[in-house]
Parts: structure tokens; C-alpha cells; sequence
């Protein structure tokens, strides 16, 4: 097998590496990447903490107005008891009685308003709820396939490194070097294809005598824009 031959090949091997790096490098980024999940838990905690701090406000009002008509059952008894025949003291009680009123009328509109409220957003809470367990069951789904693609992958770059370090006993070391100097400074490209006498690398036409050279002799031919090396089969 011609020099050139071998190192197509080991340019596809490293194609091939690179590619699987550079999807791993994006894997783990998908990975670290929880936004989408995040978003639904933010929204399910706003949820869940408006109905905490209504629910809240509602049984506080609730103990408030309890309190307020058992003060105010203790005083009408007293009332209308008829133990109490001072007119002073009666009227006293009298404005107690209407003032404790005032103030559980306004809590108990605000309580008929808070039942309104808090079952709306019970129902808002139990939406979120199944948003939340759907998207916890999507982001286990797509860590379990990003990490199922993350190992393939790391099984393929672990496989063409054994490709490629049996390659590489078949290259001359002066070959090697002048691959892997183009691999770094042609973008990775070091060997490009020749098709219709035209080098793939830089899309320049080629003379003739250099497409035949490239496509018979057994040294490396390097084209004449870009500096790679021409691959061209026989």
C-alpha cells in the first residue's frame, strides 16, 4: 500500500476521532445543561408558593373570625342574659358587640374570596404538578441517551485509536511529521481527495503531470496551492 494510501487512511481515522470529540464535547454540555427543568421547577415553586401564602392567609382569617365570634357569642350572652343592669355598662357592651361585628365582616368577604382563590390555584398547583413529573421523566430520558451516546462514543475514539497507532507503525516518521504539521495547520484537513483534476482541499485545478503523479507515484505529492497532500486513486 502506497505512503498516501496509508495516511487517507489515518485521515479518516482521525476525522472520525474528531468528530466523536467534538460531539462529546457538546454532550457534556447537554448534560450540564438543566434549563429546561429548571424553568418548570421555578414555575412550580411560584405555583406552589402563592398557594402556601394564600392557603396561609386563609386559615389565619379563619382563626381570627373564630376567635371574633366567640368574643362576640361570650358578649351577646352576657347581653341578653339580664345580669347586667348597668345602662352604662350595657351600652359598653353594646358598642363592643357592634365593633367585633365590624371586624369579621370584612374578613369573612375576604374569606369567601380567599375559598375562590385558593381552589383556583389548587387546581393551577395540580397542572403544575404533572408539568413537573412529565419534564423530571423528559430530562431522565434525554440524560439516559445523551449518556447511552457518550459511551458509543467513547468506545469509538478508544477503537480508532487502536486503528490509528497501527497505522502509524506503517508510515515512515518523515511522513507522519508532515501529516500531522498540515493536520495543524490546514484545519485538521492534511490529505485532500483529487476528483475531476481538481484538489478538494482548496478547489484549485490541478496540471496534469501533478494529477498523474498524484494518482502513481509511491512518494507523497503535495499540492501546489494549498500544500496538502493529493490523494488520488488509481
Amino acid at each position: 500500500m502506497r505512503t498516501v494510501e496509508l495516511l487517507h487512511e489515518l485521515q479518516l481515522v482521525d476525522g472520525t476521532v474528531d468528530r466523536a470529540k467534538e460531539r462529546l464535547a457538546a454532550i457534556e454540555q447537554q448534560i450540564a445543561d438543566l434549563s429546561a427543568l429548571e424553568s418548570v421547577e421555578a414555575e412550580h415553586k411560584a405555583v406552589h408558593d402563592e398557594l402556601h401564602r394564600k392557603s396561609t392567609e386563609q386559615r389565619d382569617l379563619e382563626l381570627q373570625v373564630q376567635d371574633l365570634r366567640e368574643k362576640l357569642r361570650v358578649l351577646e350572652k352576657k347581653l341578653y342574659s339580664g345580669t347586667v343592669a348597668n345602662p352604662k355598662e350595657l351600652d359598653a357592651m353594646t358598642k363592643d358587640a357592634q365593633q367585633i361585628r365590624g371586624l369579621i365582616s370584612p374578613k369573612e368577604d375576604r374569606l369567601l374570596e380567599l375559598y375562590d382563590l385558593v381552589e383556583e390555584d389548587q387546581s393551577q398547583f395540580e397542572v403544575a404538578e404533572s408539568q413537573l413529573a412529565a419534564a423530571k421523566e423528559a430530562e431522565h430520558a434525554r440524560q439516559a441517551a445523551l449518556h447511552e451516546e457518550q459511551e458509543e462514543l467513547a468506545r469509538t475514539v478508544e477503537r480508532e485509536a487502536g486503528r490509528r497507532a497501527g497505522l502509524l507503525t506503517q508510515i515512515d516518521a518523515q511522513a507522519t511529521r508532515t501529516y500531522e504539521g498540515l493536520r495543524r495547520t490546514r484545519g485538521g484537513l492534511a490529505v485532500a481527495d483529487v476528483a475531476q483534476r481538481t484538489c478538494q482541499g482548496c478547489r484549485v485545478s490541478l496540471p496534469a503531470n501533478l494529477e498523474t503523479r498524484a494518482r502513481t507515484s509511491p512518494d507523497i505529492v503535495i499540492c501546489q496551492s494549498c500544500g496538502r497532500i493529493l490523494f488520488a486513486t488509481r
